[in-house]
């Protein structure tokens, strides 16, 4: 995958105590597509590595984190993980639900690179979060159903990591 642009996120609150990470961003040309974000905690070693597929991108980029993104970094945190990777089902970033249901109508979420980057990023995980959900306010359940099919092909024998609740 080519260069990202980089930054810092400072200051993060995570539980009593404020943190820097180090974050890397890769998105289309026209900034319409985030690939993916690396999330990681300056000045830790060892790194313990996680990949995130959740539904689509909001607004966190190399310059500001997302609601999203600081749950994210506190639920890892708590589980010691120090670096986060985030990578989408869909790449179109659009953080309001109504408007994103239109753009998978059109089938226009994904870009013509989507599909690659997202599996180029898995291939370098050996353990994956599926944090896409149940999708309830996505209007069409069959794309979503679909592409959620096609990814839990290419995760293979990935560790798929849970957090909280009991195992089943």
């Amino acid at each position: 995958m080519d260069d990202g642009k980089e930054s810092l996120w400072r200051n993060v609150e995570v539980g009593d105590k404020l943190k820097d990470y180090k974050v890397k961003c890769w998105k289309s040309d026209d900034d319409k597509h985030r690939y993916k974000l690396k999330i990681g905690l300056i000045n830790s070693n060892p790194t313990k590595e996680i990949l995130v597929i959740m539904i689509n991108p909001s607004i966190a980029d190399q310059n500001k984190p997302d609601p999203t993104c600081k749950a994210l970094i506190n639920l890892c945190d708590f589980n010691q993980y120090n670096s986060i990777t985030i990578c989408n089902l869909f790449s179109l970033i659009e953080p309001k639900m109504e408007k994103f249901n239109e753009f998978v109508k059109t089938n226009t979420a994904n870009d013509g690179l989507s599909n690659n980057k997202l599996k180029e990023c898995i291939k370098e995980f050996d353990k994956v979060i599926c944090a896409w959900g149940a999708g309830a306010k996505l209007k069409d359940r069959n794309t979503y159903n679909n592409r959620i099919l096609e990814i839990h092909e290419s995760l293979g024998d990935k560790e798929l990591i849970k957090f909280g609740g009991e195992d089943e």
